[in-house]
């Protein structure tokens, strides 16, 4: 049984890891999501 300081501590840490992931995931998908736009702009932009 670890004391309860250092439980709430490694709880902390874990969910800082996970917010980490979330916004990475989030920065990439809106990444992800303007180049697709960009790509489709572009490609109406030449069709023409």
């Amino acid at each position: 049984m670890l004391p309860l300081e250092e439980r709430r501590h490694k709880r902390q840490v874990i969910v800082m890891n996970e917010n980490k992931l979330f916004n990475l995931q989030k920065i990439n998908y809106s990444k992800m999501k303007f180049n697709h736009e960009f790509l489709l702009l572009l490609g109406l932009f030449f069709h023409k």
